[in-house]
């Protein structure tokens, strides 16, 4: 019995949430090189990331409907793409 293409999309898909997951949430590992070779403080940069997360929650509403409206389709491939 072969492996079925439906496995592999699930297992491309489940990689493709971990590396965006990973690099979304690196900011610890980073921070601190970031803020010594900018030159912004660590308080600045945290609050970038505080309002990006503020805003990915709020923009999840707004997807949510859409994809209750038009279907995942047509509603995925624009957050996607900003």
């Amino acid at each position: 019995m072969g492996l079925s293409y439906r496995w592999v999309i699930v297992g491309v898909g489940a990689l493709m949430t971990c590396v965006g997951i990973g690099a979304m949430f690196s900011l610890a590992v980073y921070l601190q090189p970031m803020s010594t070779e900018t030159g912004w403080s660590r308080a600045g940069i945290s609050s970038a990331m505080t309002i990006d997360f503020l805003t990915m929650g709020i923009a999840g509403f707004g997807c949510g409907a859409a994809s209750d409206k038009f279907g995942a389709c047509l509603s995925a491939p624009p957050p996607a793409v900003s």
